[in-house]
This record gives C-alpha cells, structure tokens and sequence, in this order.
C-alpha cells in the first residue's frame, strides 16, 4: 500500500512505463552506494549545525532503499535512515533540537508507523520546515513538532491510502472456500468493497497518528484535512495543518550578548529569544540558523565582527549556508538530469527512434537543435511509412486479392500494375 500524492504516482507510473536501460553496472553502482551509507558512521539524511541536528525527509519514503527511486533520480530517504538519525540525536548530548526538512511526495506504508513511534517517544525538542509534506510525509511532519511551509504554494496533504491493481485478463486466481477475500476481483463492486475495506482500516490507523501529532480530534482530520487532496500552504494554515508560513525576506541570526553564553545560531528552542545581536545574511541560512527577532536589541555587527567575537556561532551560520546552498545544487542538477532523460525518452518514443534516445541518454547529450532536428525526421519517415503502408494495403483491396508484381520500382508503378493486371490491360 502507498501513501503517496496522486501527481507523483502518476508521474512515477509514466516514467516506468517509457522505460530506461536497467544495466548491471547501474545495479552495481547501486548496491555500492547502498552498502556504502549502511557502512557509515551515521545516515547520509543527518547533519548539524551547532547544537542543532538536521533530519532530511526527502523524495520517495520506503523501508529500504529503492532501486527505481535512485535510477529515475527523484530521490529516496528511507525509514530506517529517519529512525537512526533520530536515535544518533537522542544519545548525542551536545544535539539540544531537531529540525526535520520535509521535501516528499509519501511513500510506501511499510515502516512508517515505526518511524512516527520513535519520534513520539524522542525526547528532545524538535521543529519542521517543508516544502512539500505530503500523505505518508504529512504524517512524519505532524509527528515532529511545529511546521513551517517555506511558501504560500508549499503543497500540503494528501491525506489517504491508495493500492494500485494491475488487471491480466491472462491470469485467473482462485482462493481457497474459507478465503474468498484474499484476492478480490477489482473489477467487481464487491471485489472494490474489499479493497475499501482495507484500506479504510489502515486509514483510521494513520489518521489517529494525524491528530496525535496536531493535537486535533479525528473527525478534524477527517473533515477538514482535504480528504486526499492535496493544499497549497496558505489553504492548509487556515485548516490547522500547518502552523505559520515563511517570507522571502532577509533573515537574521541571533545570539545571546552575555558575556558567558557564545550561544548558537539556533538559540529559540523554547520559542523565546533572549537579548540578540543580530547579524544580517544575504543568504537564507538553514533551518538552524533560522531564528525570527521581532524587535531585536543590542548592536548590529557585520559578519566579520560575529567570526572574530563569537567564532562558533560564525562557523555554524557559515556550515549551515554552505549545506544548504550543496542541497540546493544537487536537487537542481538531478531535476535537469531528470528532464533531459524524459525528454529524450518522450521524442524517441513519438518519433519511433528510440535507438537514438537510448544513445542519447547514455552519452549525456543534452536535447540539442540537432538532435531535435533528428527526432522530427524520424518522426516523418515513421509517418511516410505508416502512409505507404496504408496505400499498398488499399490497393491490395483494391486489387481484389491479385498477388503483387515479382518487381516494382516504386509504389506508383506497383499500384498501375495491380490495376492494368486487374482490368485486363497489357502494360
């Protein structure tokens, strides 16, 4: 079962259907990368700021790594990965908080319940900043805390439980008398009842871990939570899914000005703020440097007074940036790795030069005049083909089933002699 927005399965059901090489080097390269991030000392999904830890929750949320997730480039964080971060930051005595990134469309159901019950049992402090929390990552960001949207079109919700089925009218299955329910046909409104039935057991189930996290009742989240659409942030902060929405804006870092607290840039765990010095960024810092100051006292500094009087809130502000702005160029090179590999598959297939695309995809070229130039040929010849074959198919009917010439030049001069031969015209 998955618990997963309705765009990203489809978009996930059209990229297995184009298809891309599955190779023995890429499923090597694979179980390396697997093995070595189990090798690790810790989740590549954890990092820290100071005394702050960040958990990243990002694209498809399964149980173990996904092959698929990692070939089609639409990333992959697993629950087991969340779970042991979330036990690293527990035993780690210098982690005061934790920020969970939320960026997910949802996941497979097997292994989330775990997840949501060791955040329930954590016992440190923690907050969410998602631009995208949706189904089974809506859950996670319920369960951790306090969520901040990054923007008014951050998408929110798809609250529901959805199992695909795959009819083969090929493929009969037949269950023993005692279980009848055990593979419904689908195709029936009784076999659907079944599937429904489920479905609405485990949604109930995921639900009260919803309003555990919100603090509502169910009937809210049954009700007002979108019932399985999806929200734009704004819609779902009216809702009371959500708590506040972020601002494009300059932000600040604050920092204590005692003499005896050189305190980090993530100094708001219990949502007050002491006396600040505020140190203006030009960059958005990350999560745990992100602190709002209403009315800020104390003097401004510039960046190189904070490096040279409070030389560690400097080196978290600085880490966090540079993190943050190595997250933004990863995610932007997959998407473009994304859309050029889409691309080629989408005019190989329309222009039946799909040799061409595989080749294409394989040596990296980007979808070039030239090559775009290359697929419209295809495309006309594949289409100059379907055309002549559908003329020699008229004219064979036209012919009245009379066997073709043993030679012909052109089709112009077999369809002639098809009808000299027919009418009884010597040629």
């Amino acid at each position: 079962m998955w618990l997963i927005s309705d765009d990203f399965a489809r978009e996930m059901a059209e990229r297995l259907k184009v298809g891309l090489p599955v190779s023995d080097a890429s499923r090597a390269e694979f179980a390396a990368r697997v093995t070595a991030d189990e090798a690790a000392s810790q989740p590549p999904n954890l990092t820290r700021a100071g005394d702050v830890a960040e958990i990243k929750v990002e694209g498809l949320l399964t149980n173990r790594p996904d092959f698929f997730a990692w070939l089609f480039g639409i990333g992959n964080t697993t629950y087991q990965q969340i779970q042991q971060a979330i036990s690293l930051t527990e035993s780690d005595p210098s982690i005061k908080r934790r920020v969970y990134l939320v960026n997910s469309p949802g996941g497979r159901v097997e292994g989330l319940m775990e997840t949501l019950g060791a955040m329930e049992v954590a016992k440190k402090p923690s907050s969410v900043i998602t631009s995208m929390a949706a189904s089974a990552a809506y859950a996670i960001a319920a369960m951790g805390g306090k969520i901040e949207a990054v923007n008014d079109a951050t998408w929110i919700g798809s609250v529901g439980v959805v199992r695909s089925h795959f009819v083969d009218e090929r493929q009969i299955e037949i269950t023993n008398t005692a279980s009848p329910k055990k593979r419904p046909n689908v195709k029936t409104p009784e076999g659907v009842a079944i599937v429904q039935e489920e479905l609405d057991a485990y949604f109930e189930i995921f639900i009260e871990q919803l309003a555990k996290g919100r603090g509502v009742t169910l009937a809210d989240v049954r009700n007002n939570f979108g019932q399985g659409a999806s929200l734009v942030a704004r819609e779902a902060k009216r809702r009371g899914m959500i708590d506040r929405i972020g601002k494009p804006m300059l932000r600040a870092v604050t920092v204590e000005t005692e003499p005896d607290a050189d305190a980090s840039a993530a100094s708001d765990v219990a949502g007050e703020t002491p006396s600040t010095t505020v140190v203006a960024v030009n960059s958005t810092p990350s999560a745990a440097a992100d602190t709002q100051v209403a009315k800020p006292k104390g003097k401004k500094m510039d960046p190189n007074t904070l490096k040279a009087e409070h030389p560690e809130t400097y080196a978290a502000v600085y880490k966090a940036g540079r993190d943050e702005g190595e997250a933004a160029g990863i995610e932007k090179g997959e998407k473009q790795e994304r859309d050029r590999v889409t691309a080629h598959l989408i005019r190989g297939k329309a222009s039946g030069a799909m040799d061409l695309a595989l080749e294409s995809v394989e040596k990296g070229d980007p979808m070039t005049e030239t090559l775009k130039a290359k697929y419209d040929t295809a495309g006309k010849n594949k289409a100059d083909a379907e055309a002549r074959e559908q003329e020699l198919a008229a004219a064979n009917a036209a012919a009245d089933g009379v066997a073709p010439a043993a030679e012909t030049k052109t089709l112009k001069d077999e369809v002639a002699g098809r009808l000299a031969r027919r009418f009884g015209v010597e040629g």
